[in-house]
């Protein structure tokens, strides 16, 4: 996965790369992960762990819930939310 997006303040934006690891089977209607990732955000680059929750099929929602520690002793805390279709 690769994503980029902007703080709640629309203050900066930043990106990610990361892996998410599926935890049940494709049937199930809601499915939960597991995700890391590295986030760089203007020269800072931090490790992320996080995990989510996708409910549906072929379209529905995600939710996702990323933390990680950022440059000197900020941390990272990062939830998103949006739906999706599948093809």
């Amino acid at each position: 996965m690769v994503e980029n997006y902007r703080c709640a303040d629309l203050a900066g934006s930043a990106n990610r790369i990361g892996a998410s690891v599926r935890l049940g089977r494709s049937g199930w209607l809601v499915r939960p992960a597991l995700r890391a990732g590295i986030e760089y955000d203007g020269g800072n680059v931090s490790p992320t762990a996080g995990a989510s929750l996708t409910f549906g099929r072929r379209y529905g929602a995600r939710f996702v819930l990323h933390a990680g520690d950022g440059s000197g002793d900020t941390n990272i805390v990062l939830f998103q939310m949006g739906g999706y279709i599948s093809f």
